[in-house]
C-alpha cells in the first residue's frame, strides 16, 4: 500500500508540474499574439504617417 501511495503521488505531482507547465504556456502564447498584433499595428501605423 506504501508502494502504491508513493507511485500515486508522484503520478499526481507529475500532473500538477505538467498542469503548471500548460498554464505558463497558456499565458504566454496570448502575449505572443498581443506582441505580435501590436508590432503589425505599429508598422502600419507608421507606413500611413
Amino acid at each position: 500500500m506504501l508502494a502504491f501511495d508513493e507511485a500515486g503521488s508522484r503520478f499526481w505531482h507529475d500532473i500538477c508540474v505538467s498542469q503548471q507547465h500548460w498554464t505558463a504556456t497558456n499565458a504566454l502564447i496570448p502575449l505572443g499574439a498581443l506582441l505580435v498584433e501590436v508590432l503589425l499595428v505599429n508598422r502600419y501605423i507608421l507606413r500611413e504617417l
